[in-house]
């Protein structure tokens, strides 16, 4: 079977469970995405595999090699842990077990790591020892340059030599399994809710996800209603925030206008005296010279080669924005 239809059955079968993955995202502590883009796949709004993951994809079977210790396939990639009553809604991804049947989870980074894992990381294992009724599993990481993982990806390395001299670094822990109920039951009600029931979130988060989700229900807008506690302690917030900003904004405009004023007035200090440099009295000044600096006209582009401007032009998603006024 062609790869790219393994990968569309995966993520089809995926969408009805909650992964590892999933989890840290529902839960706030993935850097990688919020519970708006969770929902999003699992409508079927999948995202491409990016050159992370990717990069992971294809290391994977070389870090199995170097292991130091014996793993093996699990005897299903997407392990569901059984629901007493249904529905089952629980899933892991595993990597690898070892002997004990511990899920063993792979990475690969180009971050320097340091004693503790990332928080998001072994929230994922946590997730995998819940599904797979273990008490503890392992997490093993290669951190390397990335031109070091695209020397051993291309074929001009291997991962063996890359550790050998040191370019890439293993890291390994054993992570300790927990209560997991409360965390369960929290991801149980957002699968009933959000993957059974398809409810979205309920509140937007920022995030350009629920701004093109909410983008697309433009025509649900149609009313208007009295501010209710709700608007409004939203809107006084919003107000408020962008105050403070335009205040700082402000601030910090009058000190780049200041700043700009007192940079002419030394080059014209060192050109009266003839000088590149000035030392002394705890100050240093030097006149740096720089070339002008080249900018594409895209409207001369666009007059001259309107079909190439339409070509290579990107329309990004629709998003939804909010104007507010505070009246007294």
């Amino acid at each position: 079977m062609h790869t790219d239809e393994v990968r569309l059955q995966w993520l089809a079968r995926r969408r009805r469970y909650i992964t590892a993955t999933d989890a840290t995202k529902i839960l706030g502590t993935s850097p990688h995405g919020t519970e708006w883009d969770v929902w999003q796949e699992k409508q079927g709004n999948d995202t491409e595999l990016g050159d992370i993951g990717r990069r992971g994809h294809e290391l994977e079977p070389l870090i199995v090699e170097e292991l130091p210790l014996e793993v093996v396939a699990p005897w299903d990639p997407m392990i569901v842990r059984p629901e007493p009553g249904g529905p089952d809604w629980a899933a892991a991804t595993v990597d690898r077990l070892n002997a004990d049947g511990w899920p063993v989870e792979l990475k690969t980074t180009t971050k320097r790591l340091g004693v503790d894992a990332p928080q998001h990381w072994i929230d994922q294992v946590l997730h995998q020892c819940f599904v797979t009724n273990t008490p503890g599993g392992l997490l093993y990481a290669v951190s390397a340059p990335e031109w070091v993982f695209d020397q051993v990806r291309a074929g001009h390395a291997t991962l063996r030599s890359a550790l050998s001299l040191r370019v890439a670094t293993w890291y390994g822990w054993e992570i300790d399994a927990i209560d997991y109920s409360a965390r369960a039951d929290k991801l149980r009600r957002w699968h009933e809710r959000h993957v059974v029931q398809g409810n979205p979130p309920p509140q937007a988060d920022g995030s350009a996800g629920a701004r093109s989700w909410l983008a697309s229900r433009a025509d649900e807008r149609t009313d208007e209603v009295e501010v209710d506690s709700d608007i409004g302690e939203q809107a006084r917030i919003y107000a408020m925030c962008k105050a403070s900003e335009k205040e700082h904004r402000d601030e910090a405009k009058a000190c780049a206008d200041r700043a700009s004023e007192a940079s002419a007035r030394l080059l014209q200090l060192m050109t009266d005296r003839g000088a590149k440099r000035a030392k002394g009295d705890g100050v240093r000044v030097t006149a740096v010279d720089t070339k002008g600096r080249r900018s594409f006209d895209r409207k001369a582009f666009e007059e001259a080669h309107p079909d190439l401007a339409e070509k290579f032009t990107k329309t990004g998603a629709a998003t939804v924005s909010i104007r507010v006024k505070i009246e007294e």
